[in-house]
This record gives C-alpha cells, structure tokens and sequence, in this order.
C-alpha cells in the first residue's frame, strides 16, 4: 500500500457547510496524505479556501468535481423517487463514480457529509482494504439491521442475508467494483423500480449481505445527550 487516503463526497450546494466541517475533521486528524473528492451539483459554489484558511496540516488535497445531471438520463425528481424530505439527487452520484474518478485509482472511502472524523483512521483504511482484497469483498459497510426488528424493511426488499446497512460510510474496492461492472448493474436498478431510501436500499438490494462487516467504531451515530 501507498500512504495515500482517497475520500469520496457526493454533495449539492446546501450541504456545503457540512461538508466544509467533515472535511476539516479528517485533515486534523491526519498527517497521512489525503485526496478528497467532492462531486457536486454547482462546484463554483464550493470554496475550498474554508477550509485552507482554518487548517495547519496542508499534506492534502481536494478537488472538486462538477456532476452532470444528464447522467440521471433527464429523470423527474418524481421519477427517481426524491419525495422524502432529506434525499437529493446528490446522493445518486456515487452509482456514476466512474464518469468522474481517475481509473488509477483503486479504492475510496465514501462519506455522506454530515459524517465527522474524531480519530486518525489510516491504520483501519489500511486494514479493512486488506481483508476486503483477501475475500474479493467490492465494500465495506456497518449493518443497522438485521432480521429482528427490522422485518419491514428487510421483507420490502426480500433480502435474503438479514441484513441492512448503513451507506453512509462505505469502503469501496474502487478496482473490483470497476472490474464487476457494478455500477451499471446499480444504475438499472435506479432506473426500473422504486426503493425507498434510493441508493442505500439500491445497495442493500444488489450485495444483500455480501459485504466486508466492518467496526462500528468506523460508523457510528452520535446522539444527543438528554437531561
């Protein structure tokens, strides 16, 4: 392995800010080097200079990526199921990672952009990406559900693993997902049913269970504290 980090966003403008801070987190954390990638519906909207400004470490670099929405073939937002209040086409993008990411790139960690770093996690990178090339796992992801208590969703979409996970985090073997064609397999599901929760249901569907189980301490949800 190299020493090199690759980081995945796929934002519009409103998560911007959100983004800024995630970013920001994982650069303090990190003396490794890092490559951000921030696919984006209006980039000229997005100012790395927020982030330049406030941080000391500058072992990285971010570039940020216009996406076209012609790759969502001109669908409504009707049509793609964007109903419920939180989803945005933006959360589409990474089923077209391959239209915009280098092919000498072999693996990304994909995060959604309210995700903060609160450690240095180059050692687990390094270590997930290990054992998903042992088992020729395409991702890694936390379940949040298994078959007790979750019988709804899992029964929806007829998963026969039991299992649910969170795409939020998710390690992607960037060269076994290319290799397995796998985004045009996910790109025809976008396109021929609705799922619920859109791509995380898309996921969860096509690898149903065949995933690298990673920690939770690589995913997990803060709460606030009641009192």
């Amino acid at each position: 392995y190299n020493s090199l980090m690759n980081i995945v966003y796929c934002i519009d403008q409103n998560y911007n800010k959100q983004c800024y801070v995630s970013i920001k987190s994982i650069i303090d954390q990190h003396k490794e080097k890092i490559n951000f990638y921030v696919l984006h519906n209006n980039s000229k909207t997005f100012s790395t200079e927020v982030i330049t400004k406030n941080t000391k470490n500058k072992n990285y670099d971010i570039k940020i990526i216009d996406f076209f929405d012609s790759d969502l073939l001109g669908k409504s937002d009707e049509k793609l199921n964007l109903k419920i209040s939180h989803i945005t086409k933006a959360t589409l993008y990474r089923l077209f990672l391959s239209n915009y990411l280098y092919d000498s790139i072999e693996e990304i960690v994909y995060l959604d952009a309210d995700v903060l770093c609160l450690k240095n996690f180059y050692n687990d990178y390094l270590e997930v990406f290990k054992e998903m090339k042992k088992n020729r796992y395409a991702i890694a992801a936390h379940t949040i559900g298994t078959a007790e208590g979750n019988k709804e969703i899992l029964d929806s979409l007829k998963l026969i693993n039991g299992k649910y996970f969170n795409a939020g985090v998710v390690f992607i073997d960037y060269k076994e997902w290319k290799e397995r064609e796998i985004e045009s397999k996910l790109q025809k599901m976008l396109f021929s049913k609705k799922f619920k929760y859109l791509d995380q249901d898309i996921l969860n569907k096509f690898f149903d269970g065949d995933y690298y189980e990673m920690s939770p301490t690589l995913n997990f949800l803060l709460r606030p504290v009641e009192g």
